[in-house]
């Protein structure tokens, strides 16, 4: 299964507007295995790119993973996913290794609607000018509703502890609660796009934020 995503960010401050704008293209590439009817094993290759407007902090990562996806029931699914991100940074050749861990547990809660729960440790764009890269652990429930066959909104909330490489300034940690919501439209059979707002508060700043993007899957 192969997946393609694209996602811009655009800030209204000229200063964030200069050290954070960017366009990120995501890759993927899975082969699916079933041990079970209940059960199949995946091993997946990713390849992201994320270009800055204006600052030299381009970078290029490969991710290796391996994951198993389980079914509980008619109603209930899980997922775990396993691996290691490999980025290398224009900016002085700069590289790094991290791994990457992801879980999932999603319920259907009717014919429209669905609940998911998700984990995640792994590298993330820094947000915050300065410091070197972030590394992030992320958990959060998301709620999804079909409005129509096409259209469909959701509703989420998150916490997310960061660490902070330092540059600039020196390395610290960052706790952060987010608040989500947003429409996703298909277009055709295997392409989406997707309009979401974002809330986040944490002890330095409060953002709001706008996100369009577009996610095909062939």
């Amino acid at each position: 299964m192969t997946g393609y995503g694209i996602q811009g960010i655009t800030y209204e401050d000229s200063l964030l507007s200069e050290r954070e704008e960017r366009l990120t293209h995501t890759v993927s590439q899975q082969i699916r295995y079933s041990f079970t009817p209940n059960t199949t094993g995946r091993a997946e290759y990713r390849l992201k790119a994320t270009e800055f407007d204006s600052i030299d902090y381009d970078s290029m990562s490969h991710f290796a993973l391996a994951g198993v996806d389980h079914r509980f029931s008619e109603t209930t699914t899980g997922t775990v996913v396993a691996g290691a991100e490999f980025r290398d940074y224009d900016r002085n050749g700069r590289d790094s290794t991290s791994p990457h861990v992801e879980a999932a547990l999603s319920h259907r809660l009717s014919d429209r609607t669905s609940f998911r729960w998700v984990a995640r440790a792994s590298l993330e764009d820094n947000e915050i000018f300065g410091f070197n890269e972030r590394y992030s652990y992320r958990t959060g429930v998301t709620v999804n509703h079909a409005i129509t066959d096409k259209l469909r909104a959701m509703a989420g909330a998150s916490y997310v502890f960061s660490e902070f490489e330092g540059d600039v300034f020196d390395s610290i940690n960052e706790d952060t609660i987010a608040l989500q919501t947003g429409l996703a439209y298909r277009v055709v059979e295997n392409v989406d796009l997707r309009l979401s707002y974002y809330y986040t508060t944490n002890a330095s700043d409060d953002e709001n934020r706008v996100s369009l993007g577009a996610t095909a899957t062939l």
